[in-house]
């Protein structure tokens, strides 16, 4: 099974069924951005919105882990990840500990207030939680999560804003109908 926090084209999943060509791979996702692909399981079909959002970029940041992107796979089958990436990556890195320790110390609360009987949360519900997170960013401190990008292709050589503003609305949706634009031509 492939875990991955989210996914559009299903990318790393088709990668790896192509390497274990033998084997049966199934995708298990936070949110799903894209309509049918290999077979797989979500938290979160997000398939209708034509925009990207930033509850996909934020669920990304916060689920993903925290090693420098991939460069290859050794002999031994074992990850060999980026020895240089991008400022954007390492940055991640760094504050990746935090992360971890903020996920940590909100699972450390909700287990003190219900114990065992963890509510269980809905998609809308981390939604309203995320509008509280994003409420307190304005955009215009880089050394805070609104100064934060995140890779969206394979290679990690392009990025967006983390949180996007109404200043980033133009350039996202000229860049979805360039996206749209060349989809169509190779699919006629």
């Amino acid at each position: 099974m492939v875990i991955d926090a989210t996914t559009m084209k299903y990318t790393s999943q088709r990668d790896i069924q192509a390497y274990l060509a033998h084997k049966a791979v199934k995708g298990c996702y936070y949110a799903v951005t894209g309509k049918g692909g290999p077979e797989h399981v979500t938290f979160c079909d997000r398939a209708e919105q034509r925009l990207s959002s930033s509850y996909v970029n934020l669920t990304e940041f916060f689920m993903g882990s925290g090693e420098l992107p991939l460069a290859d796979i050794s002999e031994e089958g074992k990850p060999v990840f980026c020895k240089k990436a991008p400022d954007n990556e390492r940055k991640r890195r760094d504050v990746y500990p935090q992360i971890e320790s903020g996920a940590m110390e909100c699972v450390r609360f909700w287990k003190s207030v219900f114990g065992c009987r963890i509510p269980k949360l809905d998609p809308e519900a981390i939604d309203g939680w995320l509008d509280v997170l994003m409420a307190e960013e304005h955009g215009n401190d880089p050394d805070k999560l609104s100064g934060m990008r995140w890779a969206v292709n394979t290679q990690h050589t392009k990025t967006r804003p983390l949180i996007i503003r109404r200043t980033d609305i133009p350039v996202l949706a000229l860049y979805k109908a360039i996206e749209r634009l060349s989809f169509s031509k190779r699919r006629n």
